[in-house]
């Protein structure tokens, strides 16, 4: 398994970049590899929530579906899921520090 750690810094507000990050609807457009992604699970979200997406890697389709695991009102959302190719889980952590 290999750990990628991606840091940023943006001029919003801790709460603002959370709500952003933890919203499927927006992948697309923050996460290079992603194809697509939206919730599979009705509202409202937290842990035991699902997500479904697509992503491209090495030229491949990746589906995977990802659940919420742990979920706290800042900084922290982690959600942990298998692509649906391979049994291998993977973890998301998305922090939002000051």
């Amino acid at each position: 398994m290999f750990k990628t750690r991606i840091s940023v810094s943006i001029d919003r507000s801790r709460e603002d970049v959370f709500d952003y990050v933890t919203d499927p609807a927006n992948d697309v457009q923050w996460q290079g590899s992603c194809q697509g992604s939206h919730w599979a699970s009705e509202g409202p979200h937290g842990v035991g929530s699902t997500q479904n997406l697509v992503n491209r890697f090495l030229g491949r389709k990746i589906k995977s579906t990802l659940e919420v695991t742990a979920c706290r009102p800042l900084p922290f959302w982690k959600s942990t899921g298998c692509p649906h190719h391979r049994p291998q889980p993977t973890d998301v952590r998305r922090c939002c520090h000051e």
